[in-house]
Order: C-alpha cells, then sequence, then structure tokens
C-alpha cells in the first residue's frame, strides 16, 4: 500500500530536514568525489554536511507545528552554519522558501513545490 503525503507542516519538514542531513552525512565523500564545479576543491559534501548539521541542531529541540516558523529556524541556522559556496547556497534556498511560505501553518505537496521552485 502507497502511503501519499498530501501536506507538509513544521514537524513533517524538520523530521525530513534531519532525515536528509543523515543521508547527506552517508553520501558526504561521494559528494566530495564529484565535486568538480565551480572549483574541483573536493569539499561539497563536507560543507553540505556542515551546514545541514547546523540546521539540525537550530530545529531539534523546535516544538513549533507551523511550517513558516519551522522554515524561518531552517533559513536562519542554514545562514548562521553555512559553510563554502555549497553551504551558501543551501542557505539562500532556505531563505528564499522561508520567504514564500511565510505565514503558513501547513502546505500541500503542490503549494510546497511551486515554493521550493519561487525559492
Amino acid at each position: 500500500m502507497k502511503i501519499r503525503i498530501k501536506y507538509l507542516n513544521g514537524i513533517r519538514f524538520k523530521h525530513f530536514i534531519i532525515n536528509s542531513t543523515q543521508r547527506i552525512n552517508q553520501m558526504e565523500q561521494y559528494l566530495n568525489d564529484i565535486n568538480v564545479f565551480p572549483v574541483a576543491d573536493g569539499d561539497t559534501g563536507t560543507n553540505m554536511a556542515a551546514t545541514m548539521s547546523s540546521i539540525v541542531k537550530g530545529i531539534k529541540k523546535c516544538k513549533e507545528s507551523s511550517f513558516a516558523k519551522i522554515s524561518s529556524i531552517i533559513a536562519d541556522s542554514a545562514l548562521t552554519g553555512a559553510r563554502g559556496n555549497s553551504g551558501a547556497i543551501l542557505a539562500q534556498f532556505f531563505q528564499g522558501l522561508a520567504e514564500a511560505t511565510k505565514g503558513k501553518v501547513r502546505l500541500s505537496t503542490e503549494a510546497f513545490a511551486q515554493a521550493a521552485t519561487k525559492a
């Protein structure tokens, strides 16, 4: 049986970010190995992992259920903890997502896709 996610709220998004961070940590070396643009310095995975870990620290104890509030904390944590070019790019994406979802308690999957595209 397929479970379909119909909406995202702050709690679901928080869990998504935590699980995504675990996956980035698992793939860190692979991401470093394929790092060729804009500078082939082999640190994209390391920088993404550090930035995402900073985000997780920012949201781990947060009990907010509002998508907008969690998204804002994620954006601030990403900006504070951004490492390297890839971290700065992640921080800018999360800032754009926070702006596109301002005031939203929950989002349909379609609304999330639109907000991510705007970000």
